[in-house]
């Protein structure tokens, strides 16, 4: 877990200290982005002030059990493309919270107390899509202790699906179809069934 320095700890109580959210999108290149109206200068690195949020949801199906929502607003030219020529699926996302009274550096970029951030959340990009805003769902690493039973963990399509898709190196096929409903009976279709990521057969009775 960790902890605040004493330095820290001593300005959040002052009126004249704010917190401030950095998001660190993974990719080529990786983003980095802030919540404040000011650029903010940490760990070496300028992160952009962007209208920015974050959320989180729970799954039900999964030990990946929480999900961040991360939206970004006002998106432009260089954010789609950005998006649509690296395809940020699988990269990791950071979320920090860290404290800034006003100072700045030599550009004008606000410093934060002690150069210190608190991590928030950390997890890896599931989906992506884009409209007024730019949307990521963000998902967590595994944990162990909350799991679920086998009957809610394993699913009948294939997990293939959100990591690199059809044809990707999970899935392995390399013939000639275009599509895939990541179903067991189109991958037995096109005669793949044996690199098939689900469990098809975890709900269906079978005659013994």
């Amino acid at each position: 877990m960790q902890t605040l320095p004493a330095n820290v700890a001593a300005h959040i109580a002052s009126s004249a200290t704010w917190p401030i959210r950095l998001f660190e999108i993974g990719g080529t290149p990786t983003l980095y982005f802030c919540d404040s109206d000011k650029a903010v200068s940490y760990d070496g690195i300028t992160w952009l002030p962007k209208g920015i949020s974050y959320s989180q949801a729970k799954l039900s199906r999964s030990v990946e059990l929480d999900t961040y929502k991360v939206s970004v607003d006002n998106i432009d030219e260089s954010l789609i493309s950005w998006a649509l020529a690296n395809d940020p699926t699988g990269a990791t996302v950071k979320v920090y919270k860290g404290f800034a009274s006003g100072s700045t550096n030599a550009s004008g970029h606000l410093l934060l107390i002690d150069n210190f951030a608190l991590v928030l959340f950390s997890g890896r990009i599931a989906s992506i899509k884009a409209d007024d805003v730019m949307e990521f769902d963000v998902k967590s690493g595994v944990d162990l202790h909350n799991q679920r039973g086998p009957r809610t963990l394993q699913m009948k399509t294939c997990r293939f699906q959100g990591i690199d898709g059809f044809k990707g190196v999970n899935c392995g096929y390399a013939g000639a179809e275009t599509e895939c409903t990541y179903t067991f009976s189109r991958c037995r279709e096109l005669g793949n069934e044996a690199r098939f990521g689900g469990f098809p057969d975890i709900t269906e009775k079978r005659n013994s």
